[in-house]
């Protein structure tokens, strides 16, 4: 197996697991950063409960456009993400949509 392949074995455990998980606790949120951090932000301090003022909830955002590991370096994303891999993604793909539908299943309740 190559390292690639291994990696998407990975995600393809990591993702079931989660997905088991959520079927099981009703104290997970499913969260996309595909939405955009500010409704990722919004989404989780609705569902934990929590007040935050307009100016912590600002500075959060605009903590968050920077480098988690180097807050002086604007936040990019992943620069690999277009690559074409020779892997086989099918399970992981598969995994992925059906946690994609659970997401938007929780958005319209």
């Amino acid at each position: 197996m190559s390292f690639q392949q291994y990696q998407a074995l990975v995600l393809e455990k990591y993702f079931q697991g989660f997905l088991h998980f959520y079927e099981k606790d009703s104290n997970v949120i499913l969260l996309n950063y595909n939405d955009g951090m500010k409704n990722v932000v919004e989404r989780f301090i609705a569902f934990i409960n929590v007040k935050f003022s307009e100016i912590e909830l600002n500075g959060m955002l605009e903590r968050l456009k920077k480098h988690s590991k180097n807050e002086n370096t604007v936040f990019i994303g992943d620069s690999y993400k277009d690559d074409i891999l020779s892997i086989n993604l099918n399970e992981v793909n598969l995994l992925h949509e059906k946690l994609n539908a659970n997401f938007i299943e929780d958005l319209a309740r």
